[in-house]
């Protein structure tokens, strides 16, 4: 199994899907409001008969198990945040499913849109998008095995330093210590005392 050290290879692996777990409740929330605002806008239609059927039939069934599948996705990634505010890995299990059925769905309608449509301009953007779920499922198992090892043993750094500890170096004077942080001009050599 990939595990990553850092989400989207600039930040902590812990804030940075944090951060997109925010981003993505914040966008699901949009979605949801603009799914309750088109079914609100169908109602109306329904007063004709020639389009009673298809807006009862197949529009709402439709807009309404998206939205249903919005407002639960929202829990779950609420449960999500909580357990990594938390620390605890079984509050992200949740989300697992989430993401795991967003990659289903989506490579259901990749095949369908390789079906039914020519649009090639579609096809690239679902591989986009199930590319982009896959990593966000590998970063999602990886803060979950990150935190299952902090939750065995707490005073590990595992949770909070992703990088393992350096044995110490043996010095000239005869001493151990350990090695000081990189500077930031990376061209000059490092002075020890």
């Amino acid at each position: 199994m990939v595990i990553v050290s850092h989400c989207f290879r600039c930040v902590d692996l812990k804030q940075g899907f944090l951060t997109y777990t925010i981003i993505s409740v914040i966008l699901r929330i949009f979605i949801a409001c603009t799914i309750c605002y088109f079914m609100i806008q169908l109602i109306p239609i329904t007063r004709y008969p020639q389009a009673y059927d298809s807006v009862y039939g197949v529009t709402l069934p439709i807009l309404g198990s998206l939205l249903l599948w919005y407002v639960l996705t929202i829990i779950f990634l609420g449960i999500a945040i909580k357990g990594m505010m938390q620390g605890k890995s079984s509050l992200l299990k949740p989300y697992f499913a989430v993401v795991i059925i967003e990659i289903i769905a989506g490579a259901i309608g990749l095949v369908l849109s390789f079906v039914y449509f020519t649009g090639f301009f579609n096809c690239i953007i679902l591989i986009i998008l199930i590319c982009f779920d896959v990593y966000t499922w590998m970063c999602l198992h990886s803060l979950f095995v990150k935190m299952k090892e902090y939750e065995r043993c707490p005073t590990a750094a595992v949770y909070k330093n992703t990088q393992p500890t350096m044995p110490p170096m043996y010095q000239p004077s005869g001493e151990y210590r350990y090695p000081e942080p990189p500077q930031q001009n990376l061209y000059t050599v490092p002075s020890y005392p």
